[in-house]
């Protein structure tokens, strides 16, 4: 189960600091890709390691 709380005035994830639609594109990337995107995701935590933060999972 993915238990994430987003911030209302920003709309990001309170521990992964992604949007929805960031989370959502995420998990549709092949592995391949998620290399491709990580370098340029200045700003947000590390998916792997936000998993304990907002619930969720590193493929996700």
């Amino acid at each position: 189960m993915d238990m994430r709380a987003f911030d209302g005035r920003t709309g990001l994830c309170v521990g992964c600091l992604r949007t929805l639609d960031g989370i959502r594109a995420w998990k549709k990337m092949t592995d391949h890709r998620r290399h491709q995107v990580i370098p340029s995701m200045s700003g947000w935590h590390s998916p792997s390691r936000a998993v304990a933060r907002c619930g969720g999972s590193a493929t996700e």
